[in-house]
């Protein structure tokens, strides 16, 4: 895979996503809540929800395998994650899209898969010999972590689906609309998106801002 070819690319290429995705979010929010798209309305805390899981779950691991201060023993969660995700893009948007026979329980099969690859890479990368590990090794197995645990509220919220909506066919649904029926999936919702936003806040800046993975060992 590519790598930047310095510090400042790397601080620039995330700045642009980041504007990127958002522009794009706004975008999808407003086209599928005006235009009639397949799928039907979608809430705004969900819309941030999937702008957040596409920056996690493909952005994000894109960009650290790209950072040429990554080691390889941080790289395997992320090559792994990012792996399974594109394919998953792959398969479930012709379901979608295509063929119109998206079920919420492959989305959870597969949701489960990433979040045990996830949590045992995660655990091995941020657990091992801990007080020897630079601050960058650790920042990143924490990393590794915190996006293995959002497959969990993705879990919840493809039962919801299942549950609620009838998701096949030419008139299936795939998002949940803000229409005062759905208070509690959308608060929960709401505040996992808070939590992940704060997260990023901490989390980017001092990922950016790393030397090298051979700093000398800091409190994360």
């Amino acid at each position: 895979m590519l790598k930047f070819s310095s510090e400042s690319a790397l601080r620039l290429a995330v700045c642009i996503v980041l504007l990127l995705l958002a522009g794009l979010t706004v975008g999808f929010y407003l086209m599928q809540n005006h235009t009639g798209l397949i799928g039907g309305e979608i809430a705004l805390s969900k819309a941030v929800w999937l702008a957040l899981a596409i920056l996690f779950w493909l952005l994000l691991p894109a960009l650290i395998l790209m950072d040429g201060k990554t080691v390889n023993a941080c790289r395997l969660p992320f090559a792994w994650l990012l792996g399974l995700m594109a394919a998953r893009g792959v398969i479930e948007g012709l379901m979608l899209y295509v063929y119109n026979n998206w079920s919420p329980l492959y989305g959870i099969a597969h949701d489960v898969i990433c979040l045990v690859v996830m949590g045992a890479m995660a655990l091995s990368m941020y657990g091992r010999e801990r007080q020897h590990q630079p601050t960058s090794t650790r920042r990143l197995g924490l990393h590794a972590m915190v996006t293995g645990l959002m497959f969990l509220p993705e879990m919840y919220y493809a039962w919801y689906m299942r549950a609620n909506f009838h998701t096949q066919g030419n008139h299936a649904i795939y998002f949940v609309p803000d229409n005062g029926q759905h208070t509690l999936v959308l608060g929960v919702t709401t505040t996992v998106n808070l939590l992940l936003i704060a997260y990023l806040f901490w989390f980017v800046p001092r990922w950016l801002h790393d030397k090298t993975q051979s700093d000398n060992p800091q409190a994360v």
